[in-house]
């Protein structure tokens, strides 16, 4: 079950060198800030396909 309050919580979190998959044009504000701001998805990293399985 998720946990609706930490989710919340998040918003408040100031980015910076620590979160690796956010461009540094980021670094000082809070998620909530950055997020208020509609960053475009291509500043996004887009995270490596893993295919595990059978098949893969």
């Amino acid at each position: 079950m998720m946990d609706i309050a930490r989710l919340d919580a998040l918003r408040d979190e100031v980015l910076d060198f620590r979160h690796k998959g956010v461009p540094a044009a980021a670094y000082g504000l809070t998620v909530g800030e950055w997020i208020a701001s509609g960053p475009p998805t291509p500043t996004l990293p887009t995270p490596p396909r893993i295919d595990i399985g059978p098949g893969a």
